[in-house]
């Protein structure tokens, strides 16, 4: 998780062969993505928030609801061993994260940061370019500013 080893106290992650899907401790992945878990017990559902995104997720339901949105799941959340877990991708991109599996170390990479991009260093432009403008212009009468050329006018 954003360049980070993880490793679970308990219930340990899987890939369930049937759907291709990993699964992991709703709580852990929900709470590692700064989400906060709630568990209604007598509709055995858990309920997942981060900022404005709710999410509720039943147990062996194929439609979580996000936003009061119903999505589709190709697997649905689950029991074992009184632990709640549910398909990795799903939560962390419900939360704006990125996902990405590596198959040749068959390794899940989790990025919950905004990525900068960093211009080519083949293209001729620069960091400074590209934020600050020209920087090379001495020119007294340029009425331009640094914030015009980063936010608009």
């Amino acid at each position: 998780m954003n360049g980070q080893v993880v490793s679970f106290p308990d219930e340990k992650p899987f890939l369930d062969a049937e759907t291709g899907r990993t699964f992991v401790p709703l709580r852990f992945v929900s709470e590692a993505l700064e989400g906060k878990v709630t568990w209604d017990g007598a509709s055995k559902m858990a309920i997942i928030e981060k900022g404005n995104t709710v999410i509720e997720m039943e147990i062996g339901s194929m439609n979580p609801v996000v936003d009061g949105e119903s999505k589709a799941l190709d697997a649905p959340a689950r029991l074992e061993n009184g632990r709640t877990l549910v398909p990795l991708r799903f939560i962390s991109e419900c939360f704006g994260a990125s996902v990405q599996w590596d198959g040749e170390s068959k390794t899940v990479i989790i990025n919950d940061t905004p990525e900068i991009e960093v211009p080519d260093s083949d293209s001729g432009d620069s960091v400074s370019e590209d934020v600050y403008g020209d920087l090379s212009n001495d020119s007294k009468d340029d009425t331009s500013s640094v914030s015009e050329d980063v936010y608009g006018s």
